[in-house]
């Protein structure tokens, strides 16, 4: 900001700005010349206590600063996308909340500025998804890049179906192992990969009848062994997770 003369407004003491105070320059952060504004307390020259500072379009923070810097609880908007919660040398620290435009919204924990720790997770595209989970991540990058450390438990729904799935998430969808609940029909456990079943894997109907075998790619390769009313068949399951039961 050096390069463009500043505007200041307030009472001065020893030749500092002491108290409220109104300050404005010109800045090139965002890639191009905007103007920076700053309304708010000021001591010994320095931006400390509650304001409002902006930069244009590009950027607005309402809250608590130290030395200039964000510090405390605030809320902070930059371009499309809008955080609250605490923070600490401007970096969102602890609890804190992250929406971008309206596609989807975190809340959790954060460290240094990054998504890092238990929270939820919410995107509303052409369906639903709402993942809980310990994650790692740059809140300014693709939530489906960020990094689900452990088990996770995510809710999805769409005009065809919904599923509650617990277990190992990758890429924001289901791969290793975890269990899958259809609110249609039963449930399947056993293996993932991208999103399908595959591996070793067991469906449960209704009734608590059961069918287990090997998967690829969603689908149940060859015949399983499962039981129906306690009663041992051989079994295969369609594509509706129906079970389908033989005496052999």
């Amino acid at each position: 900001m050096g390069e463009y003369p500043c505007r200041f407004s307030g009472q001065f003491t020893n030749g500092q700005l002491e108290g409220y105070a109104e300050i404005q320059c010109w800045t090139n952060a965002f890639g191009k010349r905007e103007a920076f504004r700053y309304k708010g307390d000021v001591k010994a020259g320095e931006q400390t206590g509650y304001g409002v500072y902006s930069i244009g379009d590009s950027m607005l923070y309402m809250g608590h600063l130290e030395n200039g810097d964000f510090h405390g609880f605030g809320e902070l908007r930059i371009k499309d996308h809008y955080l609250y919660g605490n923070f600490k040398n401007s970096k969102l620290n602890g609890h804190g909340f992250l929406k971008y435009k309206d596609l989807y919204n975190f809340m959790g924990l954060f460290k240094d500025g990054e998504v890092n720790g238990p929270g939820v997770l919410d995107l509303a595209a052409e369906f639903s998804l709402m993942v809980k989970g310990d994650f790692r991540g740059s809140m300014f990058q693709s939530p489906h890049l960020w990094e689900v450390i452990g088990p996770g438990h995510f809710i999805y729904a769409s005009k065809t179906e919904t599923y509650t799935y617990v277990g190992e998430i990758q890429e924001l969808g289901m791969h290793g192992r975890g269990t899958q609940i259809y609110d249609a029909h039963g449930k399947y456990e056993g293996e993932f990969v991208d999103n399908m079943h595959h591996g070793s894997g067991t469906v449960y109907d209704r009734d608590g009848n059961r069918c287990s075998g090997h998967w690829e790619a969603g689908k149940m390769a060859a015949k399983g062994m499962g039981f129906k009313e306690g009663k041992p068949y051989a079994c295969t399951v369609n594509n509706k997770l129906e079970i389908d039961f033989f005496l052999e």
